[in-house]
């Protein structure tokens, strides 16, 4: 399998696209495998591909997607920014205990891009601070948690390519986004963490 180099080539990259539309084909979803031990957490590897053998790795591009049921079908550039970092530093976090992390595509490199699906939101209401000038700074700059719209719901997917040629060595979907403050809503916060959490996961099984 070979995936589109679009964002090999273009690292950084942040995307919106609409709920049609998936990161990872249904041919691919049907290939994913429960892993054991991980709620709501599913992966596959081609087989005769070594995913072990890539000591270097890259952190690729962020994509959103939006549930057709979501009031909110956009994010202020400035807020989207900060969570496409909070989730490559999540993902460098989980995997630089087994990888050289590297910053440009070479042989012997591997990718990993990843999207988050099925994403529900809706406008926060805001008291008077948070439309004077002070209040939007102190937001904008805050962490993931004081985003400036709501959000109900989320699903992360993932590959893993090689950032050479593209071929697809690994794909992983997270149904389950982990809510670590149960006295409030869903955060982005929350789905920085559980990538992180099981990011980890996954990759002690497949390199300790």
């Amino acid at each position: 399998m070979y995936r589109s180099i679009l964002t090999v080539l273009l690292l950084g990259f942040i995307a919106t696209a609409s709920a049609q539309e998936q990161f990872l084909e249904p041919g691919e979803i049907s290939k994913l495998r429960h892993v054991a031990g991980l709620e709501g957490v599913s992966n596959y590897n081609p087989p005769g591909v070594d995913i072990t053998a890539y000591k270097k790795a890259l952190i690729g591009g962020v994509t959103f997607f939006f549930a057709e049921k979501s009031k909110v079908k956009e994010i202020d550039a400035d807020e989207l920014k900060q969570i496409s970092d909070a989730l490559k530093g999540a993902l460098s976090s989980a995997l630089s205990p087994h990888f050289e992390m590297v910053t440009e595509p070479a042989p012997g490199v591997l990718q990993f891009n990843v999207a988050i699906t099925d994403i529900s939101m809706k406008n926060k209401k805001r008291g008077l601070l948070g439309w004077t000038p002070i209040g939007i700074v102190a937001t904008a700059a805050g962490n993931l948690s004081g985003m400036r719209v709501r959000l109900f719901g989320a699903q992360l997917q993932g590959e893993a390519v090689d950032a050479e040629s593209g071929e697809v060595v690994g794909l992983f979907a997270i149904e389950t986004i982990g809510n670590f403050d149960e006295d409030k809503d869903l955060s982005w916060e929350d789905v920085r963490g559980t990538l992180e959490h099981t990011a980890k996961q996954i990759a002690s099984l497949k390199f300790d």
